[in-house]
């Protein structure tokens, strides 16, 4: 990401949230959307609360997540006159299963504990997100 300040992108390998204890989390958050104006991370907001929505409502019925990840983009360059909108994307699907096709004993032996853990990330994401967006207010 762009870090106008010190004039370069600071680039972050796919291990640097692998080893994020949970407390590291929200300076995490708060570090990755340092260029984020307060409506972008209202929308990352928005957008999480949408999916916990559709997550409850369809995704535990219907599908089993292991391992997938959500992906965040937004334009940090302050300089980009019409900016794209930031958007999440769910990603990561090698382990996902389509829970009417019939319950595999691999998917027997996390998909609760795979709903209930995308929903405590959903929401702990959200409450990041609010407090960060709190905080630029």
């Amino acid at each position: 990401m762009w870090m106008p300040n010190q004039e370069k992108y600071d680039i972050l390998d796919r291990s640097f949230g692998h080893h994020l204890a949970p407390e590291d989390v929200p300076p995490a958050i708060t570090r990755f959307s340092e260029n984020a104006k307060v409506d972008v991370l209202k929308s990352f907001l928005e957008q999480l609360t949408k999916f916990e929505a559709w997550e409850k409502s369809y995704g535990t019925k219907n599908l089993g997540f292991h391992g997938a990840s959500l992906l965040f983009i937004y334009e940090g360059e302050p300089s980009v006159a019409d900016p794209a909108p930031p958007r999440l994307c769910l990603i990561d699907f090698p382990h996902t299963e389509y829970l009417k096709s019939g319950v595999t004993p691999k998917l027997e032996a996390w998909k609760e504990d795979d709903h209930d853990g995308m929903l405590f990330g959903i929401s702990n994401l959200a409450n990041i997100f609010q407090g960060v967006a709190r905080a630029r207010s």
